[in-house]
C-alpha cells in the first residue's frame, strides 16, 4: 500500500514545472513535442475530420491529403521566439505521432480579445480555450472560463471548467492534462478545473472515444500561441491505478489471503497467488460465488488473460444455476484469439451474454493486466474496461435474447455475483463492491 500511495501521489502532485525550467525543454520522464525552432514532428489536420474516414482513405488519396495538409500548415502556421503561431485561419496543427493514455503540459497565449481555440484529445474535440471577459461568447458559457471538456452533452460532468483559472489575454496559460481511457483531468494555471471527466465521441456518440489518436492545436479565427509542450506516455499498470484511485467508497470482497465470503464448485478451483491474485486454473468448470446477495452496486477488479481466456462475471444469479440464464453473465474473453473469431458479437468480452455486445478493441495485450469497473444500478448495466465505457444497456428495453435461449433471470432484483469457470486460466485481484441504497 505504501508503493502504491507514493506512486499515486507523484502522478497527481508531482507538477515537472519549475521558475528555472528552460523554455521548451521537458522535465526529466517527459518527451517534448515542440523544439522551440520549427514545426518537426507536426502535420495538418483537417479541422473536425473523423479520424475513421482518413484512416480509409487509399494510398494515393492518403498522399495528396497528407501534401494539401502540409502545404496548408505552410501558410497558416509558423514559429517565432520559441513559440508556435496559427493566425486564425486553415488547417488544425497535430502531433504526428498518436498517443493512447498520456501526461500533456502547453502553454498557450491568446492574440486578442476575441481569439477562441482548444486542444483535440486523441482527435477528439475539445479542451476550451477561449477569453472569459468576451461578451459575444456569453451565450457559449465563456464565462465559466477556459478548460472545459465543451463539445461533450450538456449538464455532463467537466463541460464546464470547475473555476475560473484564466490568466487575462496576452498572458501565458499552462494546461497540465492528463487522460486515461476517455476520462480527463485538467489542471489550467495550477488548479484542477476538470477532475476525472468522461470525454464523450464528438463524431460517434453511440461509441467510446478512440483508443489512440493525435493531439491537435486548433485554429478558429484569431492568432493563438503555444509554446513548452511535452508529453509523458502513461503505461498500463499506472492507468490502472489511477483509474481505480479515482473511483471512491469501493470495499474489499477478496482480501488476497484466503477466500472468506466465498463459496461455490469453483471454490477449489481458485489458487491465491503470492502476490494475493486469485488464479483460476487450468481446467476449472465451477463457479466462484461470493456468498452475500447483492442489489444495486458498483464493481471493481482487475484481469489478466492467457491466450484463449474464457470466463465470466456473473451477476444478480441465483446460487447453484447457470449464472448466464438465472441471473446475466457479462463475459471476460481474450477477444484477440483465433478460435473466437466466429462468435456472436455478444459473446465477446464484457457483452452481456444473449442481449447486447459490447465494443471491442480496448482490452490490453494478453499478459497485461486490465482493469474493470461495472455498474448495476436498477435495469441500468455499465462497463468500462480500461477506463472505456464499453457496455451501456438498460434492461428494461431490451427485447428477445438474440441466442434463442431462456434467460429466467436476466430481470432478477437481487443475487449473487461471481466467477464463472470455463477451463480456462485468468488472474484476478482488487476485487471491490459497493453497495448502493
Amino acid at each position: 500500500m505504501r508503493s502504491f500511495t507514493f506512486i499515486l501521489c507523484l502522478i497527481i502532485f508531482f507538477t515537472p514545472l519549475t521558475s528555472t525550467q528552460a523554455q521548451n525543454q521537458p522535465y526529466k520522464s517527459f518527451d517534448s513535442l515542440f523544439n522551440g525552432q520549427n514545426l518537426q514532428g507536426w502535420i495538418g489536420y483537417q479541422p473536425n475530420q473523423d479520424p475513421r474516414k482518413i484512416a480509409a482513405l487509399s494510398d494515393n488519396e492518403k498522399t495528396e491529403y497528407e501534401n494539401k495538409m502540409r502545404q496548408n500548415v505552410n501558410k497558416h502556421w509558423s514559429v517565432k521566439n520559441g513559440a508556435i503561431i496559427s493566425d486564425g485561419h486553415g488547417v488544425h496543427l497535430a502531433t504526428q505521432k498518436k498517443y493512447t493514455d498520456f501526461e500533456l503540459f502547453i502553454d498557450y497565449k491568446l492574440g486578442g480579445p476575441t481569439v477562441d481555440s482548444g486542444i483535440y484529445l486523441r482527435d477528439n474535440p475539445q479542451v476550451q480555450i477561449w477569453n472569459p471577459n468576451n461578451k459575444t461568447q456569453t451565450p457559449h458559457g465563456n464565462a465559466k472560463g477556459s478548460g472545459g471538456l465543451w463539445n461533450n452533452p450538456p449538464n455532463t460532468q467537466g463541460r464546464s471548467p470547475a473555476i475560473k483559472a484564466d490568466k487575462p489575454v496576452g498572458q501565458w496559460n499552462t494546461f497540465r492534462i492528463l487522460m486515461v481511457g476517455s476520462f480527463v483531468t485538467i489542471y489550467l494555471n495550477g488548479q484542477c478545473i476538470v477532475d476525472h471527466a468522461e470525454m464523450h465521441n464528438f463524431f460517434d456518440k453511440s461509441k467510446p472515444i478512440f483508443k489512440k489518436g493525435h493531439i491537435q492545436l486548433q485554429t478558429h479565427g484569431g492568432i493563438i500561441h503555444f509554446k513548452n509542450i511535452y508529453i509523458r506516455e502513461i503505461k498500463s499498470n499506472e492507468a490502472n491505478m489511477i483509474l481505480r484511485s479515482k473511483n471512491q467508497g469501493l470495499n474489499p470482497i477478496f482480501n488476497g489471503k484466503d477466500l472468506a465470503g466465498w463459496g461455490g464448485h469453483g471454490l477449489k478451483d481458485y489458487n491465491i497467488e503470492h502476490d494475493g491474485s486469485l488464479h483460476c486454473r487450468k481446467g476449472a468448470s465451477g463457479n466462484l460465488r461470493y456468498e452475500k446477495q447483492l442489489a444495486n452496486f458498483h464493481m471493481d477488479f482487475a484481469f489478466k488473460l492467457q491466450p484463449g481466456s474464457n470466463n465470466g462475471l456473473g451477476i444478480r444469479y441465483e446460487a447453484n444455476k447457470n449464472a448466464a440464464y438465472h441471473g446475466m453473465e457479462l463475459q471476460i474473453l481474450d477477444n484477440s484469439a483465433e478460435k473466437y473469431k466466429n462468435l456472436r458479437p455478444d459473446q465477446y468480452h464484457a457483452s452481456c451474454t444473449g442481449f447486447k455486445p459490447a465494443h471491442r478493441g480496448f482490452q490490453r495485450p494478453v499478459g497485461h493486466w486490465n482493469y474493470q469497473y461495472v455498474i448495476a444500478d436498477g435495469s441500468k448495466i455499465k462497463v468500462y474496461l480500461n477506463g472505456f465505457r464499453v457496455l451501456d444497456i438498460d434492461l428494461s428495453k431490451i427485447g428477445n435474447p438474440v441466442d434463442g435461449q431462456k434467460h429466467p433471470g436476466i430481470h432478477n432484483k437481487k443475487g449473487h455475483i461471481g466467477f464463472l469457470g470455463h477451463n480456462d486460466e485468468i488472474w484476478l485481484k482488487g476485487i471491490r463492491v459497493k453497495e448502493l441504497k
